[in-house]
């Protein structure tokens, strides 16, 4: 017979879905003409610029806590939390979401690095706080740190909208006698990018969940920091060439900054932004230190989390590594359903179908598309 779950424990996870939904909602419908912050509005805005109603996302308090920690004053829960928190920002818009926690990003190697004197992390604390500083891109941060991996979920984030507009209108528009998903390059090219999605952001989540709870110092964990830059080789690797594919099925669509699916085209325009960055040759190094890491004995349980399926993130050599080492996190709550996920991308036909199969029960479900597969306004 299991044991009890303790209320606090039990709390936990729900308490974390309810700030997420709160996002969600802040945000309001995504289609809603009359929505500040939904798609029209955004599209209003200009190529790059936020929505004008981004700063009602929170007051600038509360925002500021999500990347302060609690020693300089502020409420930031860990990696994995802020992750889950920011994502509705940039499933809604890249710039917006650059305006919203680029400046609070930009601060991070330094706010969240507890080897950093303390006077340092407090001036930049203050300086978030007191200022209302420009929108900013992240830097590039070096191998292994946090705010690269925040960099890489929020770059699935986007991703998760590219496919959900495409299928979105592949549903929709008609086609010899049919919708274009009847289409099987079609139908491939969106359940291809399903799976791209589904391997990178897992290893996002893995290595999210591998840091120590509150703590986001680059050094916390070895394991989690190769993780971290394994996770964003991979995110960088899929990003382009799959909102490229999903560009061809849209067709004129992707470039038109009007309309129900013009929020594409703004993502399309934001992939270099977006991008991690990360070296592949410094990924495949790192994946190869993950090698040798016993899958029976996963130090600090960075790894117990990942199943036996093969992750492909792209590169041959990277994926021949992440193979031989680790997988997917099909049994996982928050994952996939194991069938889907474990397939490779030149998946054979039945195994294709069953991605899109999953993909079709998420758009229907209103899930997000990523691990966690969230509940969202559609």
């Amino acid at each position: 017979m299991n044991a009890p779950t303790t209320g606090a424990a039990a709390a936990a996870p729900r308490a974390e879905a309810t700030r997420v939904e709160r996002m969600e909602r802040l945000l309001g419908a995504p289609h809603d003409p009359a929505n500040p912050l939904g798609f029209p509005a955004i599209a209003a805005a200009g190529p790059g610029s936020p929505a004008q109603g981004w700063e009602t996302v929170l007051d600038p308090a509360e925002r500021v806590a999500l990347f302060v920690p609690p020693d300089l004053g502020g409420g930031f829960c860990g990696v994995a939390e802020l992750i889950a928190r920011l994502r509705p920002v940039y499933r809604r818009d890249p710039a917006t979401g650059r305006a919203f926690a680029g400046p609070a990003l930009a601060r991070a190697p330094l706010l969240w690095d507890e080897a950093a004197p303390r006077e340092s992390r407090l001036q930049a604390a203050r300086e978030l706080r007191s200022e209302r500083p420009a929108p900013q891109e992240p830097p590039r941060t070096g191998p292994g740190h946090p705010a690269g991996l925040v960099r890489a979920a929020m770059a699935m984030a986007a991703m998760d909208t590219a496919l959900r507009l495409t299928l979105d209108f592949a549903r929709d528009r008609r086609l010899y006698h049919g919708t274009v998903t009847d289409l099987p390059h079609a139908r491939a090219a969106l359940a291809d990018a399903f799976a791209r999605l589904l391997r990178a952001d897992a290893l996002v989540a893995a290595a999210a969940r591998a840091r120590p709870e509150g703590n986001a110092a680059p050094t916390a964990c070895a394991d989690a920091a190769a993780l971290t830059d394994a996770a964003q080789t991979a995110v960088s690797t899929v990003l382009r060439p799959a909102v490229e594919d999903l560009g061809v099925v849209l067709g004129a669509r992707s470039y038109l900054h009007e309309g129900r699916h013009a929020a594409f085209a703004r993502i399309y325009a934001e992939v270099d932004a977006l991008d991690p960055g990360r070296d592949p040759s410094v990924g495949r190094l790192l994946l190869r230190r993950l090698q040798t890491t016993d899958a029976q004995a996963p130090v600090g349980g960075a790894l117990s989390a990942l199943a036996d399926a093969p992750l492909w993130v792209g590169d041959p050599q990277a994926d021949r590594a992440v193979r031989a080492c680790a997988g997917l996190m099909a049994r996982t709550a928050a994952a996939a359903r194991p069938v889907t996920e474990a397939a490779p991308a030149g998946a054979a036909a039945e195994e294709r179908e069953a991605f899109f199969t999953e993909l079709a029960d998420r758009f229907a479900d209103s899930r997000s598309f990523t691990t966690e597969r969230s509940p969202l306004l559609w």
